[in-house]
């Protein structure tokens, strides 16, 4: 078992006006408690939102992100719950810490998980699952954690979280259940009961992450190579060393395939990540490829990753790609690497690159890497 923190407390009903309600369990996500009140009334969550709100569609969009608060009074008063309490169990604060800017409702939020909503259907897989925690729970539920890009485990009992239907293969989409069903860990699609999923061990190095990144976003607090960082700078670090691993693994050229040796990625030679697809919008499977690389970075010693990337002979740009945007926390290990829009100005006379057979490994790689690519596109 993981050690427990909390991302709120959960709420209890006073002098609720529905005559069946449910209270709000500890980290319970907001969609998950308002499926949870349907089905408790013996109605689907469609028939629950038209009585709440009658000129508003909200299964249509990611209620879970951001809920005006005066659509919220009303529910306040039938459930016998704050709107404050019950504005907690939305993503939005969460959100304001990783990136505290203005938030626009159409736009991806950075480390939360894209439901790529489409009507009412769900064509990603952005809620993920804890098969043990449903179980163990007496009446389950979902977690707010479970919509965290960062989130690949279940920190309680160090298992793999799921992201779709093991019977099926569809997104988690409660939303969609018909109201005859007793549970919200009940696949829309095929009816599967979500506790009967198979459970996986997971990597300790992706339990170390998930902890340290849910710190820095609980207290807003981190410390990268001596120095204190606030949550912000803590996921733009993050953010720059996934990219980084992305480039290690589609990359042919000869620094970032060093690099894979040198820093110990050895395991990543055969991951394939699409390059273009946003990390809010990869499944489970991808995203634990990613973490674990990020992880091994970002818990190196800051004068090893500057001395493995003098002995690879990485550059700037290799480091850090134009239009990249560069951690401040690192711009002396970038300001120490060489130069190669310099050295390529000032070279009078341009080597004659000997024209040779691509390896068939490298061909292969980028094919798979297209076909996965035009997989994700599939789904738009």
């Amino acid at each position: 078992m993981g050690s427990t923190y909390t991302w709120h407390k959960g709420a209890r009903r006073v002098a609720p006006t529905w005559s069946i309600s449910s209270d709000i369990n500890q980290d319970e996500l907001f969609s998950s408690w308002l499926i949870r009140n349907a089905l408790l009334n013996g109605c689907d969550p469609l028939t629950l939102a038209w009585n709440l709100w009658p000129d508003w569609r909200p299964w249509t969009i990611d209620i879970d992100r951001f809920v005006a608060l005066e659509k919220l009074s009303y529910l306040s008063q039938c459930s016998g719950i704050s709107v404050k309490e019950i504005h907690a169990t939305t993503l939005y604060n969460l959100a304001q810490r990783i990136a505290p800017t203005r938030k626009s409702r159409k736009t991806i939020w950075p480390w939360i998980l894209a439901i790529g909503a489409r009507n009412r259907k769900r064509k990603r897989y952005a809620l993920q699952y804890c098969p043990i925690c449903l179980q163990n729970d007496q009446a389950p539920y979902f977690r707010i954690q479970w919509r965290l890009a960062w989130h690949t485990v279940c920190h309680q009992h160090e298992c793999l979280l799921w992201d779709k239907c093991p019977s099926c293969g569809s997104p988690i989409q409660p939303h969609t259940l018909t109201g005859k069903e007793c549970s919200i860990a009940i696949c829309s699609s095929c009816k599967f009961d979500l506790k009967n999923s198979p459970s996986q061990n997971a990597s300790s190095h992706l339990i170390s992450f998930q902890k340290k990144t849910d710190q820095a976003a609980i207290s807003n607090k981190a410390i990268y190579n001596g120095i204190k960082l606030t949550a912000k700078e803590w996921f733009e670090l993050a953010h720059f060393f996934s990219l980084l691993v992305r480039k290690i693994c589609s990359a042919t050229i000869t620094p970032y395939q060093r690099l894979l040796e040198y820093a110990g990625l050895d395991y990543l030679k055969h991951i394939l990540c699409p390059p273009r697809v946003r990390i809010e919008l990869l499944p489970a499977d991808d995203r634990v490829n990613l973490l674990l690389g990020t992880h091994h970075l970002t818990s190196r010693d800051f004068s090893s990753l500057q001395t493995i990337l003098h002995d690879v002979e990485a550059t700037r740009q290799c480091f850090c790609p134009k239009g990249t945007y560069l951690p401040p926390v690192l711009q002396e290990i970038y300001f120490t690497l060489p130069d190669n829009a310099y050295q390529m100005k000032h070279k009078s006379k341009r080597r004659q690159r000997k024209l040779s057979p691509t390896p068939r490994s490298v061909v292969e790689k980028k094919i798979q890497r297209l076909l996965k690519i035009m997989d994700f596109n599939l789904r738009e």
